[in-house]
């Protein structure tokens, strides 16, 4: 009995360290792409991904129509020290937040898929697989320990 509780203890760790595996990759699909990284934790059995909030505008851009939040259309300004001349960082902000919002970003790719759900499926395949190899290891291991541990009947009646 021993052994099978180590062994799921054994596989409990192997899947935290599959997921880990997994969502590290995904992130680093989309990190290149904001200066914010996603982060990864671990609580107990849960492992979480946690992505900025303006990953989609970071990797396809922003379509025109939707000023981006003053606050940090600000903040980026002051990060470059961006100013135009005759306005101050907060115009300058303001005049690129009106652009954004008339002509969108540069980068802005129309009909972009959902950059998570895409980060997430790229190596989905791959790590099903190694799912499902690890739950067919910890099954034969599980039925090999119950028909070991079992009493075999010597005397058979037709």
């Amino acid at each position: 009995m021993a052994d099978l509780k180590a062994s799921n203890d054994r596989f409990k760790d192997g899947l935290i360290s599959l997921a880990v595996e997994y969502l590290s990759l995904t992130t680093a699909e989309l990190d290149p792409y904001a200066r914010k990284k996603g982060q990864i934790e671990v609580s107990g059995l849960e492992v979480s991904l946690f992505t900025p909030d303006h990953i989609q505008f970071a990797r396809y851009g922003r379509r025109p129509g939707k000023q981006p939040p003053p606050d940090i259309m600000l903040k980026w300004v002051r990060e470059r020290n961006i100013q135009f001349p005759g306005l101050s960082k907060e115009g300058t902000a303001y005049a690129i937040s009106a652009s954004i919002a008339k002509k969108g970003t540069l980068d802005w790719v129309k009909d972009a898929p959902n950059a998570l759900e895409s980060a997430i499926r790229k190596n989905f395949e791959l790590y099903n697989d190694k799912l499902n190899k690890s739950l067919m290891v910890l099954l034969n291991f599980q039925t090999s320990s119950i028909y070991k541990n079992m009493p075999i009947e010597k005397n058979f009646k037709p």
